[in-house]
C-alpha cells in the first residue's frame, strides 16, 4: 500500500498576499477586509506589535480612496472644460465673423479705415491668363464627313471653342465657332478626302475677347 506523500515542514511561516492589488479599488478592499479578518482573530489582543502595522495600511487604504474620489471629480470637471472650451472656440469664431462683416460695412470699402481697427485686407490675385491648348491631334473620323479632334485641357475651366477651315489663309472658308466642354469633338458635314485645318481655343472670362489664344492649326483628311 502507497504511503500518502508528507507536505514539506515549513521552518518559519511568512504571511502571503494571495489576492492581486489590480487597481485602487482591489488595495482598498484587501486592506479593509485583512483588517477586519485580523481584529477578530483570537491572538489579535495579544499581537500589540502588529496593531500600528495594520493600523497604517489602513489609514494608507483610507488615503486612496480618498483622493481617489478626488481624482475622480477633477477628471469628470476635465472632460465638461475641455467640452466648454470646443463650444468657447466655435462662439469665438462666429463672434469674430461678425465683427469682420461689422467693420467690412464700416469701412464701405476703404482700405485705411480696415487697417486702421488692426486688420490685414483681403487681396485679390487676378487669375492668369489661359494659355492655347496644346497637343492638338486631328484624325479622320469614324464615319463619311467627319473629322476627330481632341487636345490637353491644361488649365481651362470653362470650356473650348473650335473651328475649322479649307484654306487658313482665306478668312472665308473659316467656319463658325463650335462650343465644346470636353477635350475632344467629332466635325461632320465635311466633303469626304479633302484636307481641312483645325484650331481650337480656351474659354477664358478674363480676357477681352474672351477666349486664350488660339492653338496652331492643324490638318486631317476627312473620312
Amino acid at each position: 500500500m502507497a504511503t500518502k506523500s508528507k507536505r514539506p515542514q515549513v521552518d518559519r511561516a511568512r504571511p502571503v498576499v494571495r489576492t492581486p492589488a489590480k487597481s485602487d479599488t482591489d488595495r482598498v478592499t484587501f486592506a479593509h477586509t485583512v483588517a477586519t479578518t485580523m481584529q477578530a482573530s483570537p491572538n489579535w489582543g495579544q499581537a500589540v506589535d502588529v496593531h500600528p502595522a495594520l493600523d497604517r495600511v489602513t489609514k494608507g487604504a483610507d488615503a486612496i480612496a480618498a483622493n481617489a474620489a478626488v481624482v475622480a471629480e477633477l477628471k469628470s470637471k476635465l472632460r465638461d472644460a475641455v467640452g466648454a472650451q470646443r463650444t468657447l472656440r466655435r462662439d469665438m469664431d462666429v463672434s469674430m465673423r461678425a465683427l469682420q462683416s461689422a467693420i467690412e460695412v464700416f469701412a464701405a470699402g476703404s482700405v485705411d479705415v480696415v487697417k486702421s481697427f488692426g486688420f490685414e485686407v483681403m487681396g485679390h490675385t487676378p487669375a492668369a491668363p489661359q494659355v492655347a491648348p496644346t497637343e492638338l491631334t486631328v484624325n479622320s473620323g469614324k464615319a463619311a464627313g467627319q473629322l476627330a479632334v481632341s487636345w490637353k485641357k491644361g488649365q481651362a475651366r470653362h470650356g473650348f471653342v473650335v473651328q475649322h477651315a479649307t484654306d487658313i489663309a482665306n478668312q472665308a472658308s473659316y467656319s463658325a465657332m463650335l462650343p465644346c466642354t470636353r477635350t475632344k469633338a467629332t466635325l461632320g458635314g465635311l466633303p469626304s478626302g479633302t484636307v481641312v485645318q483645325v484650331r481650337v481655343a480656351a474659354v477664358d472670362p478674363t480676357t477681352p475677347t474672351g477666349m486664350s489664344p488660339w492653338s496652331d492649326w492643324r490638318s486631317g483628311t476627312v473620312r
